[in-house]
């Protein structure tokens, strides 16, 4: 079995494509922190989630924000600008955990005093308990 299940942060909004056969993909880059603390290092791999999540998820895969993927991983090579060999990780998603936000601006707004219920009593609470 060939999984990898990657925690980190997304680098660059996700980009809804079209594949050749026409399924809908979603790309984007994760940063992996590893390594320890005194030698601390960022790992990025290509992500791509195909087909309806795809399309559903892709305005919530965004910079910055942190998530969770579980997909089958493969090794692609490249040609650096410098002539040598480079290796990337690219993981075909099967599971994405969207763990909220780095920045407060995404964070949904806490509703108003008057909007919120009263706290109820000790006494009251006591009839609610199923045991």
């Amino acid at each position: 079995m060939n999984l990898g299940i990657f925690s980190g942060h997304i680098g660059r909004d996700g980009e809804l494509n079209k594949s050749p056969n026409h399924d809908p993909v979603c790309n984007f880059p994760l940063a992996v922190n590893v390594g320890t603390t005194n030698n601390k290092d960022t790992m990025w791999i290509d992500c791509a989630l195909w087909g309806k999540r795809a399309e559903s998820l892709a305005q919530w895969l965004t910079k910055g924000k942190k998530v969770t993927v579980v997909g089958r991983q493969t090794v692609d090579t490249y040609a650096k600008k410098d002539g040598s060999t480079g290796y990337k990780i690219v993981l075909n998603v099967i599971e994405v955990d969207l763990h909220g936000s780095r920045s407060a601006d995404d964070a949904p707004a806490a509703a108003p005093a008057a909007a919120r219920p009263a706290p109820r009593s000790l006494a009251e609470m006591d009839d609610d308990i199923p045991f």
